[in-house]
């Protein structure tokens, strides 16, 4: 994957992620393999303002419903392979691919970011 590529990718799960209400302080759950989709999704957050969860698959289902509910989370990015049962509470789980399939390329939206605002949990 070019950096181009992974750019464009991270622009435009940014922009259906801003769509979706995220933006600062707003956590988004990372439900992802490692590798480039992992990437694409930890910009995008960033990108749309928002503060990344990992969400390690493979780790018991209540661990993750646990973790997802202390941190507030309104929206899970997975994967089409992974399990879908990580939601709990008001979250959504989005595939990645399809968000990405939902937009096309264009301009990253701009956010008014501060220090003291969450990347990351």
């Amino acid at each position: 994957m070019t950096y181009g590529t992974l750019n464009s990718r991270a622009d435009r799960l940014a922009r259906q992620l801003s769509a979706l209400g995220v933006g600062p302080d707003i956590p988004v759950g990372l439900h992802l393999d490692p590798g480039f989709d992992m990437i694409i999704g930890l910009l995008g957050v960033l990108k749309a303002g928002g503060a990344y969860l990992p969400l390690v698959p493979g780790t018991a289902p209540d661990r993750l419903a646990y973790i997802v509910d202390q941190a507030r989370v309104p929206h899970i990015l997975s994967q089409a392979n992974l399990p879908s049962g990580v939601a709990t509470g008001g979250a959504q789980v989005h595939v990645l691919e399809q968000l990405l399939a939902k937009v096309a390329a264009g301009k990253t939206p701009t956010r008014t970011v501060r220090p003291d605002q969450l990347a990351y949990i």
